[in-house]
């Protein structure tokens, strides 16, 4: 037993100790990271706009989404902090760190809140979006997207597609299409499979829809059984979807295609091509067509109970 104790000791000491090194790092950037926030703060109470400058990268964006503003560049976003502090000379600003998460070794998501107090004494409380990016061992400001309204989660966002959930499935041009769609772990994404029968043939894909941060918008990302691949921005039109996709094909052709999703029900949604071309040779239009959910096992049994 003793001999047995001391192998699986052996056997885990490397693991233990490539875990403690895993947190310590972590343990490490988080605390730059927090430090590097209090200096803006710090910078920006001061009227250092030099110094806050020196914490952002060069191609860094600062977006203001009650304004629906946004800025790039390291040296504009300085400028228009510079004017503003020239008019609000006695403006104080609070902050407060709600979850730093780290996006591999060299990247940074932060949420938050800050408080600005004006020299008339009006406050101001908004939620921020801080991305960081780690450039020769120092934490720069990647973006800063903010809002006076409190930040959604990815989940929250996602919520207005929970009506994918469930098995699809259409029939057009001879072949048959059947998509299953479902939450991701965590329930941050949603993952979309389908497949595609043409006689004999069969092909199969997969579609991650999430939320982009940054973008502040719904995206998702594609990959199919023929080595193909893209990605699409979705925006809500009314009561539409229209999808925007760019695709890389097979061969290396990139497809640029328009998707409305209209006419949505509880039990059926309408799918039309609306726009497609490939190598910027627009292709031949195709009509809409209507998808159908498939009735689960599990309420068929029940309405077969229930009769």
């Amino acid at each position: 037993m003793r001999v047995l104790r001391a192998l699986l000791a052996v056997c885990l000491l490397p693991f233990l100790a490539a875990a403690s090194t895993a947190a310590e790092k972590s343990s490490s950037a988080e605390d730059a990271i927090r430090k590097r926030i209090q200096s803006y703060v710090t910078f920006f109470n001061e009227k250092n706009t030099e110094k806050i400058a020196g914490l952002w990268s060069d191609d860094g964006v600062f977006a203001n989404l009650s304004l629906g503003s946004s800025t790039q560049g390291r040296e504009q976003i300085v400028a228009e902090l510079s004017e503003f502090l020239e008019r609000q000379a006695g403006a104080q600003l609070t902050g407060s760190v709600d979850e730093i998460k780290l996006l591999g070794e060299n990247a940074a998501k932060v949420t938050g809140s800050t408080r600005l107090v004006l020299e008339d004494g009006t406050a101001e409380t908004s939620s921020f979006i801080i991305l960081f990016v780690r450039v020769d061992d120092e934490w720069l400001i990647e973006s800063i997207t903010e809002t006076s309204q409190p930040i959604k989660s990815a989940h929250e966002e996602l919520a207005e597609l929970e009506w994918l959930i469930g098995e699809w499935k259409d029939q057009t041009e001879g072949a048959d299409v059947t998509t299953s769609c479902r939450w991701s772990r965590g329930e941050v994404y949603l993952i979309r499979t389908f497949a595609v029968s043409l006689g004999d043939a069969v092909s199969e894909g997969t579609e991650i829809i999430g939320w982009d941060p940054q973008f502040r918008q719904i995206r998702s990302w594609s990959f199919f059984s023929d080595g193909s691949f893209g990605s699409g921005f979705w925006t809500k039109n009314g009561d539409k979807w229209v999808v925007q996709s760019v695709h890389t094909l097979a061969e290396g052709d990139v497809a640029d295609s328009l998707r409305v999703i209209s006419d949505i029900t509880e039990d059926s949604i309408r799918v039309q091509l609306a726009s497609y071309s490939i190598n910027g040779e627009l292709q031949p239009a195709r009509e809409p067509v209507t998808v159908n959910r498939v009735a689960s096992e599990t309420a068929a049994v029940d309405e077969g109970g229930q009769e």
